[in-house]
């Protein structure tokens, strides 16, 4: 399954760099931008909705559950994307001139991640 996922996803990327190139030179939005932001927020859509939803109770248990399922997403998301970006600059041999986007990046992993933590989990096993 691994290895199907890895040729899908190969045969989808250079169609997708694409599309993003094509799509930020159309509305003048940095590939930057829809690349790091609005790519991962629509594919992370299914999970924010349901926590929403659940947020829509406005109990205090609701609201601190919906809290701590935001941080660990953004945390496990943050932590995927810049594991991927460091692996191709070490395997590609890329001169480094990103050292305080990444220190960003490892920050807002920290916090939210740190947040994630100190929130004990629903004894009812829903988010």
């Amino acid at each position: 399954m691994l290895v199907i996922g890895t040729i899908i996803s190969t045969a989808f990327a250079n169609p997708l760099k694409d599309t993003v190139i094509n799509f930020s030179n159309e509305t003048t939005i940095p590939s930057f931008f829809i690349s790091f932001v609005a790519l991962p927020l629509a594919t992370k859509l299914s999970d924010v909705i349901p926590i929403l939803i659940y947020a829509s109770r406005k109990s205090a248990e609701s609201t601190s559950l919906t809290f701590n399922e935001l941080y660990r997403t953004v945390s496990v998301n943050n932590v995927i994307q810049l594991s991927v970006f460091l692996a191709v600059v070490y395997i590609r041999g890329l001169r480094w001139e990103f050292s305080s986007e990444v220190l960003v990046i490892l920050i807002v992993c920290v916090v939210m991640g740190g947040f994630a933590v100190s929130v004990p989990p629903s004894p009812s096993g829903h988010p």
